[in-house]
């Protein structure tokens, strides 16, 4: 039990993290018809320059967000486990402060961010965790993680950093490596980060800078890596899908900490 109360920490302590790079995948609506950006020059720039560049198209990446959906597919590795795990599942966000992660694989779970909550709902349980979060500490919370932010906000709490453009991060299947990539590598500075997260690996797309992967390195070796694909951005969202749906029965855990443990109680 406790093995599984952690591995589900450690889920959504990812979860919560992966908010700092997903927004970028916004960068313009599908329904705007737009010439491609021109390719950078980055071969004769220096790494300073090139790191320049790159961060000032996240920026506009990020300039321009509403909405967004995509697919997902998860390797996670943890040092509990004897194997990887593999999952899948659909991403929704909406600005400035909604959220879903909605996993079908390997079992079905929702993480929702929304009116000033954090719940990650397991239907085979029937068990709902939650962790309010107050007006004064959303924007905190989302600025932390990065959500919505420009580099520069990211900045306040990571060295951002070029690693090597397609750089593996799995080795084979539908996890390999991202082509035609950037690889931005973000080092906490700030202390309540790096305690619990050695660095975040984002592959950006060499021509539109969206994101194709995202990989967090804890700092005790385990490390969760997504691939996306399928994306719509600043399109229309379904009606009720930041809404959550549980049975009179569930068991409410209220009050779960991202870094501890809870306690449960029936409705």
């Amino acid at each position: 039990m406790k093995e599984h109360l952690r591995q589900r920490q450690i889920g959504i302590l990812c979860l919560v993290m992966a908010l700092a790079l997903l927004p970028v995948l916004a960068a313009e609506a599908p329904t705007t018809a737009k010439s491609p950006a021109p390719a950078l020059n980055l071969p004769a720039l220096d790494e300073a320059g090139r790191l320049e560049m790159i961060l000032a198209r996240f920026d506009q990446a990020q300039a321009s967000i509403r909405t967004l959906e995509a697919d997902f597919d998860e390797l996670k590795e943890l040092a509990l486990l004897a194997d990887p795990v593999e999952g899948r599942g659909r991403f929704y966000f909406a600005a400035p402060y909604r959220v879903k992660w909605e996993f079908l694989e390997p079992e079905a779970r929702v993480v929702l961010i929304s009116d000033n909550s954090i719940l990650q709902y397991f239907p085979a349980d029937k068990v709902l965790e939650r962790h309010d979060v107050r007006d004064a500490n959303m924007n905190r919370l989302f600025k932390v993680f990065g959500m919505g932010q420009s580099s520069r906000d990211l900045e306040d709490f990571y060295v951002i950093s070029l690693g090597d453009g397609g750089g593996a991060a799995a080795e084979s299947g539908r996890f390999g490596p991202p082509a035609s990539s950037y690889q931005l590598i973000l080092t906490p500075h700030r202390r309540a980060v790096e305690k619990r997260v050695a660095r975040v690996r984002l592959w950006v797309g060499d021509q539109d800078f969206l994101p194709r992967a995202i990989k967090i390195e804890e700092a005790d070796g385990d490390f969760t890596y997504w691939v996306f694909s399928n994306v719509r951005v600043n399109s229309e969202l379904a009606a009720g899908v930041f809404e959550l749906d549980v049975p009179a029965d569930v068991t409410i855990h209220e009050e779960v900490s991202l870094f501890g443990s809870s306690t449960g109680s029936a409705p």
